[in-house]
């Protein structure tokens, strides 16, 4: 996973695609999904297709898996479907997780983590949110 992205994201990425009860490609598509749905109202859809578009491209870099993966014009992934016909297991799954948590740590970067956190409560109700990190104490 990459090592940019706080743990606390890989985390909370692992848990959305855990809650939705499939294997990695089916659960990454769901997550996506359900994160288009509710911010498109957000930052409108081509802003949602830009940041699932980033998180794409950011995520090839350490699973080159995600290489037949597409974000459409409307902010759906393709490509999951073949990938799960020739690839299973442990490689999809890193491949996914890393491109939920992207996705999470540049949504966070955008809104802050708490609005980010509110909506992952919204979406995913039984997620039981992620303390944030402690501080360093000041010597």
């Amino acid at each position: 996973m990459n090592s940019a992205i706080p743990q606390q994201v890989q985390d909370s990425a692992l848990r959305l695609l855990n809650l939705e009860g499939a294997e990695g490609a089916v659960a990454t598509g769901r997550v996506c999904e359900k994160l288009r749905d509710h911010l498109t109202g957000m930052v409108g859809a081509t802003g949602f297709t830009t940041l699932l578009r980033r998180s794409l491209v950011m995520s090839r870099k350490e699973h080159p898996v995600l290489e037949g993966i597409q974000v459409g014009e409307d902010g759906r992934l393709t490509g999951f479907t073949e990938l799960r016909d020739t690839l299973t297991g442990e490689p999809l799954l890193l491949g996914g997780t890393a491109l939920v948590a992207q996705l999470l740590f540049l949504l966070q970067t955008f809104i802050g983590e708490t609005l980010t956190q509110q909506l992952l409560q919204e979406i995913w109700p039984s997620a039981k949110p992620t303390s944030p990190a402690p501080k360093n104490p000041k010597p």
